[in-house]
């Protein structure tokens, strides 16, 4: 999230603790420091009462995030009953200590199921979406969290996955919307389609989560969620043709009887074996995974691959 100080903040001391623990995501690249007045920031009481290391680090940290050019998405404002509130221009105050606690919480992503669509949403942020999320967490961020992130479910800071059941995932959205803190609950909600053709209709479940969704964001309008429904039928409908078959030979020669077409919106847990998700996080199966070969199993040149990199990314 992009977050400012305002400069009452920047005058409490019953704030200054959680301005800087604030201060030390901004330097990990988890968050966006936006920054205004620098003169205001480094002449502050809250930058004086750092000690030297910090004061020197914070400082020169201040003047290269004011040389960017954004528009907060909250402005830390002092602690105070409440929480937060919005101004008459519709910017968002939330007070120091909840917007701490909120910008700790990694972003939540909600997937039918945690170990197969978590594994490919792996693969595909750290592959086809190195370059964007080097831009936007630096080269050290993206080591960090490509280090860390190495289960299905997240790395744990950065982002968290959680499995949605199934037919449950619906349910799993609104229990999460409803422990949002002050609405900075970040919600991403992945799901399969279950097309079973091009024209065909979204499947139940898809089709109950947006409607979640959808109804969500009616009620809680400043709630950070977004659904990505993908175009093919299922995650493993996406894996690369040289994975395929180095997993199963026989459920290879099938695959490659069908048209172009219909191998998108196939049950391939059908043609090869309800285990065929293993293949998203068998090491055995990872020099098949490489941007080019995501990207043309994908179709399109890999747009919708681009997509989801985008709505996370845009969420960080």
């Amino acid at each position: 999230m992009k977050v400012q100080f305002s400069s009452d903040a920047l005058a409490q001391p019953d704030a200054f603790r959680h301005l800087t623990s604030m201060a030390w995501m901004f330097l990990d690249g988890r968050h966006h420091w936006v920054i205004e007045d620098l003169k205001g920031v480094k002449s502050s009481r809250w930058l004086a009462d750092e000690g030297p290391f910090n004061h020197r680090l914070f400082g020169e940290f201040a003047d290269k995030a004011a040389r960017r050019t954004h528009r907060a998405d909250l402005l830390v404002s002092p602690i105070h009953p409440g929480g937060s509130c919005i101004d008459k221009d519709d910017n968002w105050h939330v007070s120091a200590d909840l917007a701490a606690g909120a910008l700790l919480a990694p972003l939540l992503i909600i997937v039918e199921n945690a170990k197969c669509d978590g594994a490919f949403l792996r693969r595909v942020m750290l592959r086809v979406g190195e370059r964007r999320l080097k831009r936007h967490l630096g080269d050290d961020g993206f080591e960090r969290l490509k280090g860390r992130w190495s289960s299905p479910l997240g790395d744990g800071e950065w982002l968290a996955v959680r499995h949605g059941g199934g037919s449950t995932t619906g349910t799993q959205v609104e229990l999460a919307a409803e422990v949002g803190l002050i609405a900075t609950r970040r919600i991403l909600v992945l799901v399969d389609s279950d097309y079973a053709g091009p024209n065909a209709k979204l499947g139940p479940t898809a089709s109950n989560v947006k409607k979640v969704c959808d109804e969500l964001k009616a009620s809680q309008p400043r709630l950070q969620l977004h659904i990505r429904i993908l175009t093919k039928r299922e995650v493993e409908n996406y894996i690369p043709r040289e994975a395929l078959r180095q997993y199963n030979t026989r459920g290879f020669a099938r695959w490659e009887q069908l048209a172009e077409q219909d191998r998108d919106f196939a049950d391939l847990k059908e043609i090869f074996n309800d285990k065929l998700w293993r293949v998203f996080s068998d090491d055995a199966h990872s020099k098949h995974f490489h941007n080019r070969s995501l990207r043309e199993r994908a179709g399109g040149d890999g747009s919708e691959l681009d997509a989801i990199v985008a709505d996370l990314v845009a969420f960080l």
